[in-house]
């Protein structure tokens, strides 16, 4: 989730190891980007939207390196509850903790935010 320069590098990689890859990005601009020439599929929009709509299942990677701060809470809102192999998102140990609490205090149950790698990264 993120069409910006770290998803364009993820995506890239992503591609050399055959996965299908899908970028959702809400910059409109970013629909026809050369840079993500490779993905399979460009979403544009509303990240909670888009996200909210597109068929996720434990088959799925998802990782969450957009823009900003409400951008990547809006993606890990739509996601941390559904059942993705894996989901991980970029981001300061502060960034991360403030973001968490939101989603705590917006009913998101703390056991599903625990399971989240963040911040993504080699483990």
């Amino acid at each position: 989730v993120g069409g910006g320069h770290i998803g364009e590098k993820l995506n890239s990689i992503a591609k050399i190891f055959n996965f299908y890859t899908v970028v959702f990005d809400d910059r409109e601009e970013y629909k026809n980007d050369k840079s993500l020439k490779e993905a399979d599929e460009i979403i544009t929009g509303n990240i909670e939207e888009s996200l909210g709509c597109y068929n996720i299942n434990n088959e799925d990677y998802v990782v969450i390196v957009t823009r900003g701060h409400q951008t990547d809470k809006e993606a890990l809102k739509s996601v941390v509850t559904r059942d993705a192999a894996y989901i991980g998102m970029i981001g300061s140990v502060k960034k991360i903790k403030h973001i968490m609490n939101e989603l705590i205090g917006e009913g998101i149950p703390e056991k599903r935010l625990k399971e989240v790698y963040a911040p993504t990264g080699l483990d």
